[in-house]
């Protein structure tokens, strides 16, 4: 697991992972954005990654990148 922090706004954060995922040949089944928040779930050969968002009043958008291990 990762935590990062950005000052872009949730829909763009989103947009970035999802299109990076896809584009790797990943599977995004879900994804959710919301005023504060977000998630969104990937799949490729067996494995998985799930990435949720949420937006402080400090105008920082903070992602955590969960890649489950074996």
């Amino acid at each position: 697991m990762v935590t990062l922090s950005t000052p872009d706004a949730i829909g763009k954060v989103l947009d970035f992972y999802k299109g990076s995922l896809t584009g790797a040949g990943w599977k995004v089944p879900s994804s959710f954005v919301g005023a504060d928040g977000g998630m969104l779930a990937g799949e490729k050969d067996g494995k998985s990654v799930s990435i949720a968002f949420s937006r402080h009043d400090e105008g920082k958008t903070d992602v955590v990148v969960n890649v489950p291990g074996d």
